[in-house]
């Protein structure tokens, strides 16, 4: 189909009395495909994935036209909409074996990959789907995934379970150049790269990213998460900024610290925000304790320089150490 310039296309027949075109639309565009790839749909590239839409009739073109200048004045979408509106001058049905393909083959690794997940989550509420779209996604058709605890053990794709994320995959990197002391620390003994990312993978693969190894906080056998215990306590209503790092602790390893801009004109206390963070995380995860300074350093991209923050406090000693 690449070179005919035919488009992968789904000829839709309905009732206008049970749905409407415009109904159809918003299938198309919250769950058929992105509108934002141009000749591309995930894992998929040529011009027979464009985005079109193929009107039979002036009124499905208004209305089509109309539905995306409502969908890009909204802002639903990061980037333009691409969708082209052509009128339909032909549809040529797929062959036999392509008709009924996911019942056909239930197993075939597309499916498996990319179809199933897809259509599971549309069975779930609103706030399901949402939860399932902040993660950073699904892996790409031969890439695979796992999570690794601390002692090497491979973890549990239950969502839960948060270890370093190892991808492997053919077109994933397989060394650094002239650097084998560097390959060797980045990959481990079957050829797994280790990203560095602190993930959870969950049961149907999605995998959400928690924190970096090295920010990370390994009290006691368990990791804590320093962007967990940030974005809680960036809700306080007096803290204008706060990073988490880890501090020696001769009893779990590492303790966290808690270090807080206040916003301006605001005095919060320890207490304050410990109450604050009492029901929003688990309760080994709180902060030993909790520093307020002026500002927190910062890169040139505006991240938290976390280094920086270590040796600011290297001789800090946590009131439970």
């Amino acid at each position: 189909m690449g070179a005919t310039g035919h488009a992968e296309s789904v000829k839709i027949t309905y009732d206008p009395s049970q749905v409407t075109f415009g109904r159809l639309l918003k299938v198309f565009f919250a769950v058929a495909h992105d509108p934002t790839q141009l000749n591309r749909q995930g894992p998929d590239e040529g011009t027979q994935y464009r985005s079109s839409i193929f009107y039979a009739n002036d009124e499905q073109k208004a209305v089509a036209l109309a539905y995306i200048q409502q969908l890009a004045a909204a802002g639903v979408f990061r980037r333009p909409i691409v969708t082209k509106v052509a009128p339909l001058e032909g549809f040529y049905p797929a062959e036999a074996y392509h008709q009924h393909f996911l019942e056909r083959n239930p197993t075939y690794p597309y499916i498996v990959y990319n179809d199933l997940p897809k259509l599971k989550h549309l069975e779930r509420s609103k706030d399901e789907q949402l939860a399932v779209k902040t993660k950073q996604g699904f892996p790409l058709f031969g890439v695979d995934m796992k999570v690794v605890g601390p002692d090497g053990t491979v973890l549990p794709h239950d969502g839960a379970s948060s270890g370093e994320l190892h991808v492997r995959g053919p077109w994933i990197v397989s060394a650094y150049y002239n650097d084998d002391r560097a390959t060797a620390a980045a990959f481990d003994a079957d050829g797994w790269f280790r990203t560095g990312d602190v993930s959870t993978i969950d049961a149907d693969g999605y995998m959400i990213i928690v924190d970096r190894s090295k920010d990370v906080i390994k009290s006691g056998g368990e990791w804590i998460s320093s962007i967990d215990v940030e974005n809680a306590a960036m809700g306080h209503p007096d803290v204008a900024e706060a990073a988490v790092i880890g501090l020696p602790h001769p009893k779990w390893d590492e303790r966290p610290l808690l270090i807080v801009v206040p916003k301006a004109g605001r005095q919060p206390s320890k207490e304050s925000i410990t109450a604050f963070l009492g029901d929003k995380i688990a309760k080994w995860q709180l902060p030993d304790d909790v520093v307020f300074v002026p500002e927190i350093p910062h890169g040139a991209t505006g991240k938290v320089l976390k280094a920086r923050l270590r040796e600011q406090f290297k001789d800090y000693r946590l009131p439970t150490a």
